[in-house]
């Protein structure tokens, strides 16, 4: 079956070198590669994340299928890829909300919930999210960082269930960021 991830193996050249021991995550748009990431697995190097353009024209997001589901359910957006596989939401790919990815995340007709990181940088996107009219959960997931450090602790059907019961806009949700997101 496909795997929504990779292992880089061991090889001679300096590309191979620079990939290797990196989890290989493929970023599909209608089913066409247009972007991959690398991460590094035994964190020893300077670079945790190794990018490689396929699409320069294309907006990169992970998940982009999710986009267009024909359900009820509301579509979870979130910074990164572990984050978005483990409640099959969409990543933005780092903490950078652009226009051009609000556009393309706006086709969607789901309703949409942003799920920022709880540090400093998480603030951001949230704010952008909240001015271009979608929800922000900030869940009760103690001292975890993100969905995917919680999703391990607590596991699925509790971090969906704090996604939904903290989801919030408007003023109070700007109270919540800017107290959270520190």
């Amino acid at each position: 079956g496909d795997y929504p991830f990779y292992l880089a193996k061991n090889g001679r050249t300096k590309q191979d070198l620079q990939w290797h021991g990196r989890l290989i995550i493929p970023f599909y748009r209608r089913n066409r590669l247009i972007f991959y990431q690398g991460r590094d697995l035994v964190g020893t190097r300077k670079l945790r994340y190794k990018n490689s353009f396929l699409d320069h024209d294309s907006v990169i997001l992970y998940g982009y299928d999710e986009l267009y589901t024909n359900t009820d359910d509301p579509l979870f957006i979130v910074e990164g890829f572990f984050d978005a596989f483990v409640i099959n939401g969409i990543a933005i790919v780092g903490n950078e909300l652009t226009p051009a990815k609000i556009k393309v995340i706006n086709q969607s007709n789901r309703q949409k919930i942003y799920i920022p990181d709880l540090h400093k940088t998480g603030s951001a996107p949230a704010l952008i999210a909240l001015s271009a009219g979608w929800n922000v959960s900030i869940p009760d997931i103690g001292a975890c960082k993100d969905i995917n450090e919680a999703f391990i602790r607590f596991g699925k059907l509790y971090v969906i269930k704090s996604i939904m019961d903290n989801t919030m806009n408007g003023f109070e949700a700007k109270v919540h960021i800017l107290t959270l997101c520190k």
